[in-house]
């Protein structure tokens, strides 16, 4: 049996919040999910309750690849709660907010892609094999999810409804979004239209004259004005594109993703909790390959020479470093590897540790070899070390100088900072798990496999 597991908040809305959380089976298989609830002080409300149940209703019978897939519908001592497939993403709102608006190709890819989940919904039948047009009632961005792979899904019914007739009776939508219609208080398959219409206009640079002749066609005040299907919107649209040589954009959408993936800095989703120590106990693979052979060529005379003045001078230096490192260890304590504490309890970052005064002696000894830092953090943070960016959380098999190192993790969507000094030692790997809530940070190391 599958056991469902919730984490932390990670959105929120004015009658429901999304949490993280996973859908664990037998042999430590699992599934990370996303988990809808409606807020506390709304779960008693009657009408809330029986649409939250409705939408849930809606959503687990739908199934496209376009849309969000809701996976069941639960309750427990907390109240009714809605399972959604993880998307690693964000919404199409925030992605246009970040970056700005997309290019045009972009958004005919977009509006194809609309157009097809809207003709999929509108055409539902019954079991019967009876029409049932589902209109999803809130087409805007903020409903559309945009995943890291440039995947894009349409989400929350929470207004939808089956179409009874010509019009049905409908709330309003997303302000700046809704038809005039739906705004009046009733609505049909063509008020998603005008939603995904406002939706392009929104989100997309100004457009070839074709396309936007389209989009405009979407945004009549009457609706017997607009296209009458979506069927209809993605032959126009098409057509459209192809006049002024765009394909379908799907090409512009993967340029469009992967210049927001290098203009702004990645983030990754938080690992599941109960996956850490698995995570942290990973193996590196030996850094051994096979051996290739190598052809010998004689150096010249003056090259000979150069390489061994340059040799000389390299173990040198290597022992006076060595002899450094041992002279630090003699004046400073060893500090204890579960002593990584935060900065605020230990010695500020701007400050170094201590260094003593150089020594002249001189000892051929083995370089110190490096260790490996595995480092996670709860939630999921960006991670700095030593001021150079590794990017987010978890660390897995870094190999660091032996020696102290100052890291600094922040979670932005919360504004959760900390900074913490590590010690490396060599041939040694330290784990370290920073709880960014609490503060709490746990610490433990092993030999380096060989």
């Amino acid at each position: 049996m599958e056991r469902l597991r919730q984490f932390e908040r990670i959105a929120g809305g004015a009658t429901a919040e999304i949490f993280r959380g996973a859908r664990e089976g037998e042999h430590g298989t699992s599934r990370a999910v996303a988990i809808k609830r409606l807020r506390p002080e709304q779960a008693d409300e009657p009408a809330i309750l029986d649409s939250f149940v409705r939408e849930a209703g809606i959503a687990v019978q739908l199934d496209h690849p376009h849309v969000l897939h809701a996976l069941e519908l639960g309750r427990d001592e907390a109240g009714y709660f809605l399972v959604y497939e993880w998307l690693d993403g964000q919404s199409l709102a925030r992605w246009v907010s970040e970056l700005g608006p997309m290019p045009p190709g972009s958004a005919v890819h977009l509006g194809l892609t609309m157009a097809r989940v809207l003709a999929y919904l509108h055409a539902l039948r019954n079991s019967d094999g009876q029409p049932t047009p589902l209109v999803h009632g809130d087409m805007c961005p903020a409903n559309v999810l945009v995943g890291s792979l440039g995947q894009i899904k349409l989400t929350d019914f929470g207004l939808s409804c089956f179409l009874d007739g010509q019009s049905t009776p409908m709330r309003a939508g997303t302000e700046g979004f809704v038809a005039p219609e739906q705004k009046a208080g009733r609505g049909d398959t063509r008020s998603d239209l005008y939603g995904l219409g406002a939706t392009l206009r929104a989100v997309s640079q100004a457009l070839p004259q074709p396309v936007d002749a389209v989009v405009e066609h979407l945004l009549c005040t009457e609706p017997s004005a607009r296209l009458s299907s979506a069927t209809e919107l993605e032959s126009d649209l098409t057509a459209a594109a192809s006049a002024v040589g765009i394909a379908d954009g799907e090409k512009d959408w993967q340029a469009y993703l992967y210049s927001a993936a290098a203009s702004r800095k990645k983030t990754r989703q938080p690992s599941l909790d109960h996956a850490v120590d698995k995570i942290l106990s990973w193996q590196a693979p030996s850094s051994a390959g096979p051996v290739k052979p190598s052809v010998r060529h004689e150096p010249k005379a003056w090259l000979t020479r150069a390489r061994a003045v340059a040799l000389v001078l390299l173990l040198a230096a290597a022992a006076t470093a060595s002899m450094l490192r041992w002279a630090t260890k003699r004046s400073t304590p060893a500090d204890p590897v579960q002593s990584v504490e935060p900065s605020s309890q230990a010695e500020p970052l701007s400050t170094p540790p201590p260094n003593p005064a150089p020594s002249t002696a001189v000892a051929l000894v083995p370089a110190t070899p490096p260790g490996i830092l595995r480092l996670n953090a709860i939630p999921w943070a960006d991670a700095t070390i030593d001021g150079q960016d590794y990017g987010s959380s978890p660390l897995i098999g870094l190999r660091l100088a032996a020696g102290r190192h100052a890291v600094h993790l922040s979670y932005a969507p919360k504004n959760l900072t900390r900074d913490v000094w590590i010690k490396i030692e060599p041939a040694q790997e330290l784990s370290v798990v920073v709880d960014l809530r609490t503060g709490n940070v746990q610490s433990w190391t092993k030999p380096v496999a060989r």
